[in-house]
């Protein structure tokens, strides 16, 4: 090979290498741009709202994860909810992720029905550990904020009124992968009574309330 067709095999070679870099970088500046106007986590959200309504000492709740018992019921029930039952298993050692991301920002542990107080997500469960949960979550007091998806019995299996709460949106999130993004919105459920307290009006008498 002549010295100037090496040189044009090796120019080729820095261009395709130029070119492949340049398209990490590309996904790496969007990101940034990306975080950088948007928020990608709630915690600073969810910590601002709390200290807002000075909410740090009053009783806040996460709820759990309810899954089909066998396989077989995950495929008929294809993602829904399972109703409860036999044919259902809770999981109360898994819940949402708003008061653990929120925790640094405070000297206490925010989510009251932890297991064994832990301020992160366990990933085992003690037998029989659920319906003793949830026995012991009935009498205590209702939740000033509440962080569950809406599904009846997140609320009538422990003998909540939904009519007592109203969903407060309180930030939309985007979170980027590569050169697109991904968006969702976080909410909590507010008792009525501290939505009074926090925002100094009356909950609207809708359900959902956009706060964000």
């Amino acid at each position: 090979m002549s010295e100037h067709d090496r040189a044009l095999v090796i120019n080729a070679g820095k261009c395709v290498g130029v070119l492949l870099l340049s398209i990490s970088v590309y996904w790496n500046v969007y990101a940034c741009v990306t975080d950088v106007l948007y928020p990608y986590s709630q915690a600073r959200a969810l910590s601002s709202l709390i200290e807002r309504g000075n909410l740090q000492n009053e009783r806040m709740m996460s709820g759990w994860t309810r899954l089909e018992a066998t396989k077989e019921e995950r495929q008929k029930w294809e993602g829904a909810y399972c109703g409860g039952g036999d044919k259902c298993i809770d999981f109360t050692t898994w819940y949402p992720a708003d008061l653990i991301v929120a925790n640094p920002y405070f000297s206490k542990n925010l989510i009251s029905n932890s297991q064994d107080g832990s301020s992160y997500l366990l990933w085992y469960q003690p037998a029989g550990q659920a319906k003793k949960d949830l026995e012991t979550w009935k009498n205590e007091e209702e939740p000033a904020l509440y962080f569950t998806l809406y599904q009846p019995f997140y609320f009538k299996d422990l003998g909540y009124n939904r009519a007592d709460y109203i969903e407060v949106r309180y930030v939309h999130l985007v979170r980027p992968w590569k050169d697109q993004y991904k968006a969702s919105t976080c909410s909590v459920y507010m008792r009525r009574d501290v939505y009074r307290k926090v925002f100094h009006k009356e909950a609207p008498k809708g359900m959902v309330v956009d706060i964000s």
